[in-house]
């Protein structure tokens, strides 16, 4: 049997020919969607999740933004972009909280992980999506530890009024218990 088979079990950076776009919306290029989906399939496995949480065919409003690199091997002479991670924004309209666009999942390759990629992008995303937007669990270790650290105060307020006040203790009373409403 090959280390290497089409249901590999070792998560290789996707490439593809060059992309411009940051974020992959449901008007995208299909070979685009094949790339998040296949990203989406490294979520699901490492997280031992029973389905993968990005379909080609979805229906509903979503954002991803794309973790990339431009490539080329001046060997070959290929050229193009690396997608070594994906975050997913989805539309949400939750009893729980009003609707607003929430962090569905993210995953980066294994070797790009802590050298500050989420962390530096994490502006970007509350500009984006507003300093509300929601971020779904389950969370990794590391993610949680990202929380702490990076949520805004709007959305400590949310997981505070979500009864989530043991996962995100207060550091500080600088943000309303209620969410600020």
């Amino acid at each position: 049997m090959s280390l290497i088979d089409s249901d590999t079990r070792i998560s290789l950076p996707v490439r593809c020919p060059q992309i411009a776009e940051k974020y992959v919306t449901r008007s995208s290029p299909k070979r685009i969607k094949e790339a998040v989906f296949k990203i989406a399939k490294y979520f699901r496995r490492e997280g031992n999740y029973d389905f993968t949480q990005f379909n080609l065919e979805d229906k509903e409003d979503y954002q991803v933004y794309l973790f990339k690199r431009e490539y080329f091997n001046g060997r070959t002479g290929d050229e193009g972009s690396e997608i070594f991670g994906c975050a997913c924004f989805r539309w949400r309209e939750n009893e729980e909280f009003s609707a607003r666009w929430s962090m569905q999942w993210v995953w980066l390759h294994p070797y790009f992980r802590n050298q500050g990629l989420l962390k530096n992008v994490w502006p970007e995303f509350i500009e984006k999506f507003g300093a509300n937007f929601f971020i779904e669990t389950p969370y990794s270790r590391a993610m949680l530890e990202f929380l702490k650290v990076h949520a805004s105060d709007e959305q400590l307020a949310l997981f505070h009024t979500l009864g989530w006040s043991a996962l995100f203790p207060r550091k500080e009373e600088s943000y309303p218990v209620d969410g600020g409403q």
